[in-house]
């Protein structure tokens, strides 16, 4: 899972669209998110409990995993 918060100036989100398709071709699940109004900072302290109103990062990269594990 990769995440894009369109504010990011850390990582430019072409970086990850570039490391996804890299990924799919050899056959590695991989899904991109994006998230509007967050940067990389915010998106990363948006996992603690006290920030998770930022951005459902912590939700959405559960859910890949669990769905992921699934598929074996």
């Amino acid at each position: 899972m990769l995440l894009i918060g369109d504010k990011d100036e850390t990582v430019q989100a072409h970086n990850s669209e570039a490391l996804a398709g890299k990924l799919r071709s050899a056959n590695v699940p991989v899904e991109i998110r994006r998230y509007a109004g967050i940067g990389h900072v915010g998106m990363v302290t948006a996992f603690a409990r006290p920030l998770r109103f930022r951005a459902p990062v912590l939700e959405d990269s559960t859910h890949f995993m669990r769905t992921e594990a699934n598929t074996d």
